[in-house]
């Protein structure tokens, strides 16, 4: 904390564990504005589909090259959100946003997933690709309000905490390096650590996840 006459500042951070990955922002004011945040780095991101850039039914990708195509979805879905354009989900479940002709990150190769929602709803499916079959999905669902992935054969991870409170939440996914087993999935809430608890459906207790990353601004109803 201070102020700085020129603009500039630097901080030594201490008590930081070798091997590990860490992400940062700094939040500080000016005689234009109390409050403005860092912009995050773009830096390792494959893609970013933030929807500030619709041209038609296309949503650009900000960092990769496979444009969203939306479906069902009007210019009357575009809403303002938390940060940017955002797009509104009316509970049609013709409505969705597909991405042709991307077939993602195969094996079990560290990803992330990372989005902004802002829902009551108790059930719904946020993200989903994959192909039938043990591991070889990734869908993210709510289920009782609560962020779920689904890996294919019957396995769910659960978190504890519900979302659907019509409050905007931040959620992220990451799949670490070097991992092999769903329950190394790594879930955050508002930059908050998540419990998870498996709902084993077969009698399976672990299974390799197979399939990729994006980085998405999304909204639901």
């Amino acid at each position: 904390e201070g102020n700085f006459s020129e603009g500039r500042v630097s901080h030594f951070i201490d008590n930081l564990e070798l091997g590990t990955t860490y992400y940062y922002r700094w939040l500080a004011s000016n005689s234009v504005s109390s409050e403005a945040w860092s912009k995050p780095t773009e830096d390792g991101l494959i893609h970013w589909w933030n929807f500030d850039n619709i041209e038609g039914a296309k949503a650009f990708d900000r960092a990769g090259a496979f444009p969203a195509t939306l479906e069902n979805l009007n210019e009357g879905n575009r809403v303002f959100s938390l940060f940017g354009k955002g797009i509104y989900f009316s509970g049609d479940n013709t409505q969705l946003i597909e991405v042709p002709g991307n077939k993602g990150i195969s094996s079990n190769s560290d990803r992330t997933i990372s989005f902004w929602i802002h829902t009551a709803d108790s059930s719904a499916t946020l993200l989903d690709w994959g192909s039938d079959g043990i591991g070889k999905t990734w869908r993210v669902e709510l289920i009782d309000g609560k962020i779920s992935l689904n890996f294919g054969g019957g396995v769910l991870l659960k978190t504890e905490q519900e979302i659907n409170n019509s409050t905007w939440h931040h959620v992220v996914i990451n799949f670490p390096t070097g991992s092999t087993y769903a329950t190394e999935t790594i879930v955050y809430l508002d930059g908050i650590y998540m419990d998870k608890k498996g709902v084993i459906i077969t009698d399976l207790v672990v299974v390799m996840i197979i399939q990729f990353i994006i980085f998405i601004t999304l909204i639901l109803r």
